[in-house]
């Protein structure tokens, strides 16, 4: 028995549009609150992704000497945790888009497009796993096992997001394409 996505196309692009707009609203209000916290301390909790070791962990950790500080920064894993559905979603809907426009019959580039599709949800995981390994040290302080750990998740999940956004900008230019042709022949 196959599974079939049971979701019409306009129901795809409605889907998308709106997981699309809500990522993006909370990545500008994840990007403006972090800004702020950097500027007040030299270090944002995007920061955090790059420190690959206890130690660089523990040096931003110092920036945070004040209460409120800390507490920015809890607030932005715990916003990140929001974020992370809304952008898993509309870069997944947006490799759907592309397979159903590059791709709309079986075969191989279908296959193709699928399997690069899961991509963007995988880049999700990876980024809960970082930030639980994150929020952990937070807490408890840290240590280079989930320092390394969270490190290298984080480079995964940019790779994920990278051929999600790919997909995505693919699937937009080719439905900009098709609904311009469409314009120029009925008109």
């Amino acid at each position: 028995m196959k599974f079939r996505l049971q979701l019409s196309k306009t129901g795809l692009n409605r889907a998308w549009g709106w997981t699309t707009v809500g990522a993006v609203a909370v990545f500008l209000v994840l990007n403006m609150l972090d800004t702020a916290l950097k500027s007040r301390t030299g270090f944002g909790t995007a920061d955090l992704q790059f420190a690959a070791d206890s130690w660089g962990f523990r040096s931003i950790l110092d920036h945070w000497q004040v209460p409120a500080d800390m507490g920015s920064a809890g607030f932005l894993l715990g916003l990140d945790f929001l974020f992370i559905p809304l952008y898993g979603a509309a870069l997944f809907f947006g490799a759907v888009a592309a397979r159903e426009l590059l791709a709309p019959q079986p075969g191989t580039k279908r296959r193709l497009i699928d399997a690069l599709g899961m991509a963007p949800l995988l880049a999700a995981a990876c980024d809960a796993v970082e930030n639980v390994l994150e929020f952990s040290m937070l807490l408890h302080g840290p240590s280079d096992l989930p320092a390394a750990l969270a490190h290298e998740v984080s480079l995964v999940k940019y790779v994920g997001l990278l051929v999600g956004i790919v997909l995505s900008l693919t699937a937009a230019l080719a439905l900009l394409a098709k609904r311009r042709r469409t314009r120029k022949a009925g008109g």
